[in-house]
């Protein structure tokens, strides 16, 4: 079984300390080579913990022949905050934790063995990066994807998102701010150059059919269809929550797996 690291970067950008987690490959110690990293990104109302107390991500990642690290997102969608200018999600995981990573453990630093995949506001997270970046990823994983998360505000989210809307609201700002746009992946894929799309790594995505974010993973399935943009969408039994999580969080690592280590 690999090895957990409890780490934590100073963040010169958010002016404070964050956290990250680290599983490493099991010969990571015993080998020198260099290794693919996978991110995972968290839930809302989550912290970068989670994917080791609530899942039995250690112990299915015991052949896993990549470095994986779990990220601390907050409740901040992974963005620049419109109102807070301590809260730099974005610009403080492009910046400072790939270049941390990469400075302190032995990884192959190039797209073709990087790799990001979350749950929830994680899986928004990860394909927003995916499509900003796609530079630095080859592949994308995303479950149960709060993917509208811009989108939605008091007049549109019909009552069933309110626990939502405050942090909505705090990093994205007003229903017509330019964060919001900038941060919207329903214009962002609509702004995609036939040259960019070609750029993009392979997105996997799946949504359980009890979440009330299918209808917007089953959107997004279309988009990418009509685009011509590699993907691999699935609906599977279940709802919004850890045990569904737990299980594919297999399935993310089978395939992250094949894209970072099997795919030459």
């Amino acid at each position: 079984m690999g090895k957990v690291i409890f780490g934590n970067l100073q963040s010169k950008l958010m002016r404070r300390n964050i956290p990250y987690r680290i599983i490493l490959p099991t010969q990571y110690y015993s080998s020198k080579q260099n290794y693919p990293v996978l991110y995972l990104l968290h839930g809302l109302f989550g912290n970068c913990d989670n994917w080791l107390d609530l899942t039995g991500i250690v112990k299915y990642a015991k052949s896993f022949e990549a470095i994986i690290v779990t990220v601390e997102g907050g409740n901040g969608w992974y963005s620049d905050s419109k109102t807070d200018a301590s809260d730099k999600f974005e610009s403080y995981i492009i910046e400072e934790l790939i270049p941390e990573i990469s400075l302190k453990l032995r990884t192959e630093n190039r797209k073709e063995k990087r790799a990001i995949a979350g749950l929830s506001m994680g899986g928004y997270g990860s394909f927003k990066f995916a499509i900003k970046r796609p530079d630095l990823f080859c592949f994308v994983g995303s479950m149960s994807g709060a993917l509208i998360a811009p989108t939605l505000t008091v007049e549109n989210q019909g009552g069933i998102w309110d626990e939502l809307l405050p942090s909505i609201n705090e990093v994205f700002g007003d229903k017509d701010s330019l964060t919001r746009q900038e941060n919207d992946l329903f214009r962002l894929i609509s702004k995609c150059s036939t040259d960019k799309i070609k750029e993009l790594p392979f997105f996997y995505f799946d949504c359980g059919i009890e979440d009330t974010f299918l209808e917007a993973n089953r959107e997004f399935a279309d988009i990418f269809q009509k685009r011509n943009i590699q993907f691999e969408y699935h609906e599977v039994s279940g709802g919004h929550d850890w045990d569904y999580w737990d299980k594919q969080i297999k399935v993310i690592l089978s395939l992250a797996e094949f894209y970072l280590v099997g795919k030459q």
